[in-house]
């Protein structure tokens, strides 16, 4: 009896142990779990303050840069502008009249004026041309500078009770092809056509990589262009490049 006592005993004490060996470890795993969601929560707080930090960080990054760049661009085009407002300096031109060169007995007569000019340390060339063929008459009045080009182009044809007149303004940027702007006719025995692009400030846009006023540029250049030798389409290419500047 006293040995079944005894281990009757040291049985429940055995089981009380393990009880509470098992309550201390579920209390540590417990306050393991309740350690680690701390230090999780801590630790995603750390990341999204660093992320946070990062981002306003990228930001005062870029403003600076902003800043920066815009420091440094008018840097860059205020000689050109000033220079393109004071006027534009002639390198070189070629004028003739056009009415007095004789009509070839075969195939087209092309005549051809220009003037090249230093407008802002830019090299511009304003050209326009006279091609007569069998009566018709085409002409062109371009202006280039750096890589970008603009031309207006003028056809007149007539025949027995019947004229047209036919007008195109075409633009070039420098990286894009030729993109045509619009495209009128006159034609009074017939139907006419008037298509023209609205204008948002394509030439504008297109001068900018040059780094001249579209406005400044074409007033610099028709000082020297208007009342040149032969310049009739003049005035409607201005009308056109003011219309998309």
């Amino acid at each position: 009896q006293f040995c079944s006592k005894l281990v009757h005993t040291s049985g429940l004490e055995l089981g009380r142990h393990v009880s509470m060996a098992r309550m201390e470890h579920s209390l540590t795993q417990q306050r393991a779990m309740r350690a680690w969601h701390i230090i999780r929560r801590r630790t995603l707080l750390a990341v999204m303050v660093l992320g946070v930090s990062a981002q306003v960080l990228q930001m005062c990054l870029s403003t600076i840069e902003a800043f920066t760049s815009l420091a440094r661009q008018p840097a860059r085009r205020r000689t050109a502008l000033h220079a393109a407002k004071a006027g534009a300096k002639v390198v070189e031109k070629s004028l003739t009249d056009f009415d007095s060169v004789p009509l070839l007995p075969e195939g087209p007569t092309i005549v051809t004026n220009y003037v090249v000019m230093n407008v802002g340390g830019k090299e511009v060339n304003a050209s326009w041309t006279r091609t007569s063929e069998h009566g018709d008459v085409d002409s062109t009045v371009q202006l280039s500078v750096e890589g970008v080009k603009a031309r207006y182009s003028h056809r007149w044809a007539a025949g027995e009770g019947w004229e047209v007149q036919s007008k195109r303004f075409e633009l070039k940027p420098a990286t894009k092809p030729m993109a045509l702007l619009a495209y009128v006719i006159d034609n009074p025995s017939g139907i006419p056509t008037d298509n023209q692009a609205a204008p948002v400030s394509q030439i504008g846009e297109a001068m900018e990589a040059a780094g001249l006023s579209a406005g400044d540029l074409i007033k610099a250049v028709s000082k020297e262009v208007s009342g040149k030798e032969s310049t009739e389409h003049w005035a409607q290419f201005q009308d056109f490049w003011e219309a998309y500047a």
